[in-house]
């Protein structure tokens, strides 16, 4: 059982050819061997090599987001979890000190920037 969270489309995983998404440039340098697998597999796949690389960058970046961003729970966990909610306590002193001590150090924190 998993519960996820699923993050809006961005420009980031929108295709390559998507004439409507903001283009922004990546420079970087690669070894010979990777261009020339990067072209052998752009080539199978009928694509250019820019639309193949920036459909693979953005392929793995969503999966390294996604598995940020997203809780897997067992069975017993997510029963647990409802369970919490359904039967939600007022928060203790001990929590609200917590809570007003994280709101103190996040505001000192979003002023700076």
């Amino acid at each position: 059982m998993s519960l996820t969270k699923t993050l809006p489309r961005t420009t980031a995983n929108r295709s390559a050819t998507d004439k409507s998404a903001t283009k922004a440039r990546m420079n970087f340098r690669l070894a010979p061997e990777i261009k020339e697998r990067v072209a052998l597999a752009a080539s199978i796949t009928g694509q250019e090599m820019t639309d193949f690389a920036v459909a693979a960058i953005s392929e793995r970046a969503d999966e390294i987001i996604s598995r940020h961003t997203t809780i897997h729970l067992s069975e017993a966990d997510h029963e647990f979890f409802l369970r919490a909610l359904e039967h939600q306590k007022a928060p203790s002193k001990r929590a609200r000190t917590a809570a007003a001590k994280y709101r103190k150090i996040i505001c000192k924190e979003t002023t700076r920037k």
